[in-house]
Order: structure tokens, then C-alpha cells, then sequence
């Protein structure tokens, strides 16, 4: 199962109904529900980023107490309807679908990687892109060893941010792991491969946001409604310059060059807004079983 999770689309939902009832979409509260949740959702709502949230493309999530409204939403975002009716009035559900669609720089290249995996030493084809020195940054970040933290640039202004890693245990930690990637002190890197060579991977989930359920929502020093039920449907996958390769060929993407850095583990990553990188909008963590194969040149 896809490890995904998206605070912002909740955050940008949440906001608008507060605005709806008359506040200001900055002075709200949650509480109930999964306390490391809780803490961690108050923790990524960083000064400024309610004004923030609202300028991101691509999140659509909607707040009501009304089934029909929900599940309406998702049909038209090719969900499976899930809400029943409220039995209490000041119950409220919450549905959020992103979907992000990661475009390389015009100069990337579609390759193949070659990944040996296993007791056997199999060698698996995978689809990948070769990222240009130019379009992507290598660090070290306080507190994470040798570990290289790479920032790959978009066309679209959205940074994608990854690290070789083991699975978190649960999506809060993981969230709570990116954000502190993103934000803290990073150094640049004095291994400086000619670009990187990333696996071409697609992570599609929906969630049932349990630690969500219970928590209350204050307006004006009283409690106003109380989250019933929330759902989410994420995707997040990647395309080069152009929609369809024509090609995977390695060797014609590096001829003369350097060897690059080969994204070829597990890692998790995180995409961050075109105008604010320390915006997370999405964090997932992706495994093999999430690129996709190829049939290398010559095959």
C-alpha cells in the first residue's frame, strides 16, 4: 500500500469553511482525534502558509455536512462515494483530491536504469529520467549524517525533495520527517555527480483520515462542529519534457559525461509549492514496486 499524505489540500478545505461561517480562515483549531496526528498537522500550519495555501493549483477539497455535497465531490474526481448521512448536525466531512503532475526541465532525457536487486542478483529495467546538473541541487542536512538530500527543479515551479530511505511506520511520521528535511539547515554537497538519474514512478491512494475523525473545530471561544468523517485521494506522478518517450536509452543520455547519481532504493520525498519551498504540499514514500519497468535499446 501507497505510504501518501497531503496536509495542505485538509488545510486549504478547512480554511475555506472558515471563511464560510465568517472568520478569517487563520484562527481555527483542531482538537480530538490521534494526538501525534493533532500535533503534527498544528505543526506544519507555519505562520503565513493559510494565505499560501490558497494560491497552490491543483488542490481541490470541500467541508460540509452534507453526504450528498461529499459524495458528489468525489464522483466528480472518479471517487467511489463513502459518506453516509450525518446523524448529528454539527457533524462535518471533509474530501480532498491533488493530483500532481511532475514535469522535468525541456534538456532532461528518458533513460533506462538498470537496478540489480535480491539474493539472485536479477537485474530489473526501470523507466527514469536523467536530470541535468542544472536542474537539480545536492545537500547535507544537519542531523542526517552523509546522507544526500537532493532538490529537483520542475517546470512548473514545484520542487521535488528525496532522500534514500527506510519506510516510516506511519504518515505523520513521515510527513513530520519531510517537513524537517525542508526546513532545516542545509549544506550543499561536496559530491557533485553530473545529475541524477531518478526512477519514473506513479503513487495513487485513497485514505480514510481516522486521526482526523472526533476533532473540533472552535469559532468565536465556542465548539462548532465536529469532524464525522474525512477522505482523501492523492496522485503524484512524473513525465518528462514531453508525454511519451520514445526511448530509454542510458548510454545516449551520458555519452562523454561523468557517471550521475543513481536514485536505484526506496526513498521518500516530498513536493513543495513553485513559491514557497518550505510549503509541503504532498509527502509520500515511494518503492520499487511503484516505477515503472522498461524494455531497454536493443532488447
Amino acid at each position: 500500500m501507497s505510504l501518501v499524505t497531503d496536509i495542505a489540500s485538509i488545510s486549504y478545505a478547512v480554511n475555506n469553511y472558515h471563511r464560510s461561517l465568517g472568520g478569517d480562515g487563520s484562527r481555527w483549531y483542531l482538537d480530538g482525534g490521534s494526538e501525534q496526528a493533532r500535533a503534527e498537522y498544528l505543526a506544519w500550519q507555519v505562520p503565513g502558509v493559510h494565505a499560501k495555501v490558497g494560491k497552490v493549483e491543483g488542490l481541490e477539497a470541500i467541508v460540509s455536512g452534507s453526504d450528498t455535497t461529499l459524495n458528489g465531490f468525489l464522483v466528480e474526481h472518479g471517487i467511489k462515494p463513502v459518506f453516509n448521512r450525518f446523524t448529528n448536525p454539527n457533524h462535518i466531512g471533509i474530501a480532498a483530491a491533488a493530483d500532481f503532475t511532475l514535469r522535468w526541465p525541456e534538456d532532461a532525457k528518458f533513460v533506462c536504469i538498470n537496478v540489480v536487486t535480491g539474493p539472485t542478483h536479477r537485474t530489473v529495467h526501470y523507466q527514469g529520467f536523467w536530470i541535468p546538473p542544472t536542474g537539480v541541487n545536492f545537500y547535507h542536512v544537519e542531523g542526517f549524517g552523509r546522507k544526500t538530500l537532493l532538490c529537483i527543479n520542475t517546470r512548473t515551479g514545484h520542487k521535488l525533495w528525496l532522500m534514500s530511505s527506510r519506510r516510516p511506520h506511519t504518515a505523520v511520521m513521515l510527513n513530520k520527517f519531510v517537513r524537517t528535511l525542508v526546513t532545516s539547515t542545509h549544506i550543499e554537497s561536496e559530491y557533485g555527480p553530473t545529475g541524477v538519474l531518478i526512477p519514473r514512478f506513479e503513487l495513487k491512494a485513497q485514505l480514510d483520515l481516522n486521526w482526523l475523525t472526533g476533532s473540533r473545530m472552535y469559532e468565536n471561544g465556542g465548539v462548532c462542529c465536529y469532524v464525522g468523517k474525512a477522505v482523501q485521494s492523492i496522485h503524484v506522478h512524473c513525465n518528462g519534457s514531453h508525454d511519451h518517450p520514445s526511448a530509454f536509452d542510458l548510454a545516449s543520455a551520458i555519452t562523454g559525461l561523468e557517471r550521475p547519481m543513481v536514485v536505484d532504493h526506496s526513498f521518500l520525498g516530498c513536493i513543495t509549492a513553485p513559491f514557497y519551498d518550505q510549503l509541503v504540499l504532498t509527502s509520500f514514500y515511494c518503492e520499487p514496486i511503484n516505477w515503472k519497468t522498461c524494455i531497454p535499446s536493443g532488447q
